[in-house]
């Protein structure tokens, strides 16, 4: 009885040294312009959490979509419409899967919920992450309105993922420095 008491102790205390996982959702990678952007952010949070970056996990599939898409586009592609949606549509798979994955492996969630209507993905893995258990948080830098009604921040489904986890609104780079005291 006794070991097994010391041994979950051990447990709790290795975890007190653990770095949290924080997964970054939002559709911060698809424009070069969001990317820049967002860096700051991004090297705020490192300081405190091992961060999974979803566009940075899948860089070398969005590459490839993004040549697929061009050459689907194109007057005279090398191989059928219907084979490069085939590929497509398998890249696309094994990303959400990846996603999946890496929400499973994190053990909180950041929106990036800036625009005027919130990315349909980052609102999905919210709701992933928060069916899980995770904390889900959300970062707007944005003061257009964006929810269904006056008394929404952001789209009102994202915004009960958020408060229902337990979750923080943060509306600029210094407030999340301060509240993770970096």
């Amino acid at each position: 009885m006794k070991i097994k008491a010391i041994f979950r102790m051990k447990i709790r205390m290795a975890r007190r040294f653990e770095v949290e996982k924080l997964y970054l959702a939002g559709s911060y990678g698809f424009k070069e312009i969001d990317r820049n952007g967002i860096q700051p952010l991004i090297d705020i949070l490192a300081k405190k959490f091992e961060l999974i970056l979803p566009f940075e996990k899948a860089k070398d599939k969005g590459l490839r979509l993004a040549e697929l898409e061009q050459e689907l586009r194109s007057d005279k592609p090398s191989v059928s419409p219907a084979q490069i949606l085939k590929e497509m549509q398998a890249i696309n798979f094994q990303i959400g899967f990846g996603n999946v994955e890496h929400i499973r492996a994190c053990d909180r969630i950041l929106a990036i919920a800036d625009g005027p209507d919130q990315d349909a993905g980052a609102a999905a893995e919210c709701g992933f992450g928060y069916a899980l258990g995770k904390r889900c948080d959300a970062y707007r830098n944005d003061f257009r309105p964006s929810g269904e009604n006056s008394a929404c921040i952001m789209s009102l489904q994202l915004e009960y993922f958020i408060r229902a986890s337990g979750g923080i609104f943060f509306f600029s780079f210094a407030e999340v420095k301060m509240h993770f005291e970096i």
